[in-house]
C-alpha cells in the first residue's frame, strides 16, 4: 500500500524560535516542512521543492519577502502557488500591495496563534488539492504573467521624483507604482537627500516624517528656505496623521499630506502626479504674464 503523500509547506522565516514552533505544529498535522532563514536561499527552495503552500515572513536576511513575492508574480507562480505572509508589519498599504501580488493571506506575528496559521495552511491546501493542479496553475501563470507585464501609465513619464522614506518595504512598494510614471530617486535619510538634489534636477519630493536623522518636519523646512529648492513642491507620505501634524506639514510648505494607513500606491502615485502637473500649469501662467 502506497504511503500516503503530506502537503509539502515552504516555510521562510528568520526568527528561528518561531520557525521551529510554526514547523513543529505543521509536522504534527501531517504537513512536510522545508525551512529556510534567508530570503535568497528561501526563493531558490520554492522553485526546487514544488510547495503546495509557502508561509513567508516579510523582514529576511538576503533578499526580502517582498522582492521574493514580485519575483513569483513576475514569473507568473504567483497567485496559483498560495503564499501566506507572517509579519510583523500590519499597515494596510502593505497588506494590499502583496494580495495584489499574489499573497492569499496576511497574518500580522503579534495576533496570531499557531492554531490560526495551522487553520489559514489547511484552507490554502484544500483549495489546491482537489486534483487537476498542474493544469490550473499553468492557466494561472499564463494569466498572471500578462497582468505582471502590463504598465499603468499616467502623463509626464520624463519627471524625476525623490523618494524619502526609510522603511524600505515600504519604499519598495512606492517606488515601484511612481516608476510606472516618473524616473525615480531613492533616500533612506535627509542626507542621503540632500546628496541627490545636489546632483539632479527633482521635480517633486515624496517625504516621510519619521527619519533616522533630521526629521522631515525639519527637512521641509530646510528645503522652503532654500533659494535652490524651495520651489519644489513636497509631498508628506507619513504614519503621523493627528490635524496638528498635517496643519503643521502644510504650515511648512507642503503641497499635499498623506496619512499611509488611507491611501493605497495607486492614489500616491496619482497625488504625485497631480502636484507635478498644477507646479507647470502655474509655471507656465507665470511665464505667459511676464511675457
Amino acid at each position: 500500500m502506497n504511503k500516503k503523500v503530506r502537503p509539502k509547506v515552504v516555510l521562510i522565516e528568520d526568527e528561528k524560535t518561531l520557525a521551529s514552533l510554526v514547523s513543529n505544529k505543521l509536522e504534527k498535522n501531517g504537513y512536510e516542512i522545508v525551512t529556510s532563514h534567508d530570503g535568497e536561499e528561501g526563493l531558490k527552495l520554492i522553485e526546487s521543492a514544488n510547495p503546495d503552500v509557502v508561509v513567508l515572513d516579510m523582514m529576511l536576511p538576503s533578499k526580502n519577502g517582498f522582492e521574493i513575492l514580485r519575483s513569483l508574480h513576475e514569473r507568473g507562480i504567483t497567485p496559483a502557488l498560495p503564499v501566506l505572509i507572517v509579519s510583523n508589519s500590519g499597515q494596510p498599504i502593505e497588506i494590499e500591495e502583496v494580495k495584489k501580488l499574489g499573497a492569499k493571506d496576511y497574518l500580522i506575528k503579534v495576533n496570531f496563534t499557531p492554531d490560526e496559521l495551522l487553520a489559514k495552511v489547511q484552507t490554502l491546501c484544500r483549495a489546491t488539492s482537489s486534483g487537476g493542479k498542474d493544469e490550473k496553475k499553468q492557466a494561472e501563470y499564463k494569466q498572471n504573467t500578462k497582468r505582471a507585464n502590463k504598465k499603468e501609465v499616467f502623463q509626464e513619464n520624463e519627471k524625476v521624483v525623490l523618494l524619502i522614506e526609510d522603511d524600505f518595504f515600504l519604499s519598495d512598494i512606492l517606488s515601484k507604482k511612481l516608476s510606472n510614471s516618473f524616473i525615480v530617486y531613492k533616500a533612506a535619510d535627509a542626507g542621503s537627500a540632500r546628496t541627490l538634489l545636489g546632483k539632479n534636477n527633482i521635480h517633486a519630493i515624496c517625504l516621510d516624517i519619521v527619519l533616522p536623522d533630521t526629521d522631515g518636519f525639519t527637512f521641509l523646512e530646510e528645503l522652503k528656505k532654500s533659494k535652490e529648492y524651495k520651489h519644489i513642491p513636497v509631498l508628506i507620505i507619513s504614519n503621523l496623521g493627528q490635524q496638528e501634524e498635517i496643519k503643521k506639514g502644510l504650515s511648512l510648505g507642503a503641497a499635499d499630506y498623506i496619512v499611509k494607513a488611507h491611501s493605497t500606491p495607486q492614489e500616491i502615485a496619482e497625488r504625485v502626479l497631480s502636484i507635478i502637473n498644477k507646479k507647470s500649469r502655474s509655471l507656465r501662467v507665470q511665464h505667459a504674464n511676464s511675457a
